[in-house]
């Protein structure tokens, strides 16, 4: 079962867009036991963004635009919590998230969980509801992380925008590294 969660929050010259995903993070029915950011911007502006929010962890990636991936290992290199969830920055996690994150985990075959991914264009909810997150055949992956089936769905890849790993799943395949 899984516990506790911190949060990693990857960002590159969007502090607004961070201010609104940490109100979000801070309004959780179940805390993340650690919220990240990790900016890569040039500047400082989201580091006194950061500073807005108490007990929020502020990680700087001096690599910059177009390194997601050292942001994300950055964020989650010395994860001590169960799970590691990454967010993006212009997601807005809904109030019961990571409390429905962490239930997931209830299952001890459960490895990753991500989740929706609304982009607010109608009838998302129902546009390939039967293809989230697929591998198919052809070599080709689907989305749909938009689609709302009403219940769990095995997929075989995650939005990184909302996806989340048990952190010793992480270790066991030597985690995010390489990258800074």
């Amino acid at each position: 079962m899984a516990e506790d969660a911190v949060v990693v929050v990857a960002t590159y010259r969007r502090p607004e867009y961070v201010r609104t995903c940490l109100q979000h993070l801070q309004a959780q029915t179940t805390p993340a036991r650690r919220i990240v950011v990790v900016d890569a911007s040039p500047d400082d502006v989201t580091a006194a963004v950061v500073g807005e929010f108490h007990g929020v962890e502020y990680r700087r990636n001096d690599l910059g635009a177009g390194t997601l991936a050292a942001s994300r290992a950055i964020g989650s290199h010395d994860a001590t919590e169960d799970v590691v969830a990454f967010i993006d920055d212009d997601a807005y996690a809904e109030p019961e998230w990571l409390e429905r994150i962490l239930a997931a985990y209830d299952a001890p075959d459960v490895g990753a969980v991500g989740g929706r991914a609304r982009i607010n264009r109608e009838g998302e909810e129902s546009e390939g509801i039967e293809l989230i997150g697929r591998f198919l055949p052809n070599g080709r992956l689907t989305g749909n992380f938009a689609a709302d089936p009403g219940r769990t769905v095995d997929a075989d890849h995650m939005l990184g925008a909302n996806m989340t790993v048990r952190t010793d799943v992480l270790r066991s395949f030597g985690g995010i590294h390489d990258y800074y």
